[in-house]
C-alpha cells in the first residue's frame, strides 16, 4: 500500500510478490475500462492469485506482469467486445407498453406477473402500469419452444436451418422474430444437452417422488462403430398429466456383450439415478 501525504488517503499499489509477480486486487474491479464499464462487471478474482476472469468471455486473464493494465488490454480484444455488444443488446432492447391497470393492482415498483421465463413483468409508476419485454430472453424463449415442437414431431435438424429468415418475413413487425437464430448444429446441441436433460430429471423425479411403477422398453440397434446400443424408454402413468406417458430415458452402448451384463449395467444406471428398480413391472 501506498501513502498519499497530499490527500491523506491510502491506495492500493502493484504489490510484487517474491517472484516478481503481481498479485490480483480487488480494487481493480471499481475502475472503469475503455468500454465505458466497471471491471467488476465483467471480472472477477481467477484461478489463483495471479489471474482474473472475464464472465462475459470466459476466460483467464494473466495479470502477474503489469496488473490492472494486462485487464483492460483484455478489453480491447475482438471476442471481448463483440461479448460486450451482445449483453449490452440484451439488456437496453426492451419495450415498455401500457397494461390495463384494472386488471392488476401492485404497489410501486413492485412485479405483478411475469412469463415463465421471465421476459415479461408488469409494474406500477406514477399511477399507471406497464409491462416491459426484454426482447432477447424472449427471442430464446420463441426458439425452446420451437425446438420442443421440432422434437415432439419428430422434425428433421435441418428444419432450423434459415427458420429464423421465414419467421422475420412471415412476422416483419416483430422484434422476437428478427432476433430468431437457429441452425441444425445449435438445434441438436440444445435439445441433446438442455431439453434432454430437462425432461429426463423429471421423469425421474416423478418415479423417486411418488414410487410409480413402470415399465422398460428397449430397443437394440448396431452403430456405425460397430457397436451395440441400446435404447431404453421409461412408460408409466403420469398422475400430473393424468395419462400414460412413454418417454426416451437414456442409451446404453456396449461392444460383445452378454445378457448378464446388459441387465447389470442397465440396473446400475437406473440405480445411479435414484430410480426404484423395485417399482418396475415389466421389460419388453
Amino acid at each position: 500500500m501506498v501513502y498519499c501525504a497530499s490527500s491523506y488517503q491510502v491506495v492500493p499499489s502493484l504489490t510484487k510478490m517474491p517472484g516478481g509477480q503481481t498479485k490480483f486486487s480487488v480494487a481493480w474491479l471499481q475502475y472503469m475500462d475503455s468500454n465505458e464499464q466497471k471491471i467488476s462487471e465483467w471480472c472477477q478474482k481467477g484461478k489463483d492469485d495471479y489471474h482474473g476472469y472475464c464472465t462475459f468471455c470466459h476466460t483467464d486473464i494473466k495479470c502477474g506482469n503489469a496488473g490492472k493494465a494486462q485487464l483492460l488490454q483484455h478489453t480491447t480484444k475482438n471476442k471481448h467486445k463483440e461479448a460486450i455488444k451482445h449483453y449490452k443488446d440484451n439488456k437496453q432492447s426492451k419495450l415498455c407498453f401500457p397494461v390495463n391497470q384494472a386488471a392488476t393492482s401492485t404497489s410501486v415498483g413492485q412485479p405483478s406477473s411475469s412469463s415463465a421465463a421471465g421476459t415479461s413483468t408488469s409494474i406500477a409508476t406514477s399511477g399507471k402500469t406497464v409491462g416491459c419485454i426484454n426482447y432477447g430472453e424472449a427471442s430464446l424463449e420463441a426458439e425452446i419452444y420451437w425446438l420442443a415442437k421440432m422434437a415432439s414431431s419428430n422434425y428433421s435438424l435441418r428444419s432450423s436451418d434459415h427458420v429464423g429468415d421465414l419467421f422475420s418475413v412471415m412476422f416483419p413487425d416483430s422484434k422476437i422474430a428478427a432476433n430468431f437464430s437457429l441452425s441444425h448444429t445449435s438445434s441438436s446441441y440444445i435439445i441433446g444437452e438442455g431439453l434432454l436433460p430437462y425432461f429426463t430429471r423429471v421423469i425421474i423425479g416423478d418415479l423417486v417422488e411418488l414410487q410409480l411403477p413402470f415399465c422398460v422398453h428397449f430397443d437394440e440397434t448396431s452403430t456405425t462403430q460397430v457397436k451395440k446400443q441400446m435404447d431404453l424408454t421409461l412408460r408409466y402413468w403420469s398422475p400430473t398429466h393424468n395419462e400414460v406417458w412413454s418417454m426416451f430415458y437414456t442409451s446404453l452402448f456396449f461392444g460383445h456383450a452378454e445378457g448378464v451384463k446388459v441387465a447389470l449395467k442397465m440396473y446400475e444406471r437406473m440405480q445411479n439415478d435414484g430410480i426404484p428398480v423395485g417399482k418396475m413391472v415389466t421389460l419388453v
